[in-house]
């Protein structure tokens, strides 16, 4: 597996975040194709900004929104932190 930092300690930390962000993304998945509820998917609740501002929770428009946002974070790691080969 890819090393994401020299320091063994922050490396098994960074893997450790993204292996379960990775499963919490798949169990979300699973859990928005079994209920038939999309709006799960939603980063804004994902993230837990729904909790903060109630009316970040609920609507198709603001899923999308929550979807373009974070297609505009996917972009901007690629542009700006990404080693161009």
């Amino acid at each position: 597996m890819r090393s994401f930092s020299k320091n063994k300690y922050l490396d098994a930390l960074i893997k450790t975040i993204l292996v379960s962000a990775l499963f919490h993304l798949t169990l979300l998945v699973i859990f928005s194709i079994k209920t038939n509820n999309i709006e799960v998917l939603n980063i804004f609740n994902i993230i837990g900004l729904g909790l903060f501002l109630d009316w970040l929770n609920k609507g198709i428009d603001l899923l999308i929104y929550s979807f373009i946002f974070i297609g505009l974070i996917y972009l901007s790691i690629l542009i700006f932190f990404s080693k161009h080969k």
